[in-house]
């Protein structure tokens, strides 16, 4: 004589069942791309990397600058000029011509240029920081809809386990194998 299959049994295998269906379908079976696809994505589009990625131009140009010496200054100064501008009217006229450079004390250049490579490394490493923490962001939000999608896949299932069970039920029920309590 058989013996009947109890219908938990029946509710356990099928959720076995259903679990490594779902379990086949996770991203790390094949569907990683995706994630990728949306991390190049927004490092691609994001205006916060797109300022620090021009931030680091500029100080990288900068820094390059950064030691050498102020622009040497020329100047023409006239003084005691009659209104024909004849130099030989007047005894106290003259054209008097400037050409300064300030030359900076001995290894102020040098400490400039240093200081300037040391920001041009700052707004590297701020770089590197927003685009970790928008990895970090995308990723996040990835992997909550992931868990969302597989949440609502075990609703589902179990939905239809309950259907099942009912249904199960009912059978039963109807052929009077169901037990009856008062």
């Amino acid at each position: 004589m058989k013996t009947p299959i109890h219908p938990l049994k029946v509710l356990f295998i099928l959720s076995l069942v259903g679990a490594s269906a779902a379990y086949s379908t996770s991203p790390l079976f094949g569907a990683s791309l995706e994630l990728d696809e949306l991390l190049e994505y927004a490092l691609s589009l994001n205006p916060n990397i797109e300022a620090a990625e021009r931030r680091v131009a500029a100080t990288a140009s900068l820094s390059q600058a950064s030691g050498y010496w102020p622009d040497p200054t020329f100047s023409v100064s006239a003084s005691n000029l009659p209104g024909d501008f004849s130099l030989d009217r007047s005894p106290m006229s003259g054209i008097q011509l400037n050409l300064t450079q300030k030359m900076p004390f001995f290894g102020k250049t040098g400490l400039q240029k240093r200081i300037g490579r040391l920001g041009a490394d700052i707004s590297v490493h701020e770089l590197r920081e927003e685009r970790r923490l928008l990895t970090e962001k995308v990723r996040k939000a990835w992997w909550d809809v992931y868990l969302l999608e597989r949440q609502i896949d075990i609703t589902r299932l179990h939905n239809d386990y309950l259907r099942l069970y009912v249904e199960i039920a009912q059978t039963r029920y109807s052929v009077g194998l169901g037990p009856l309590h008062d």
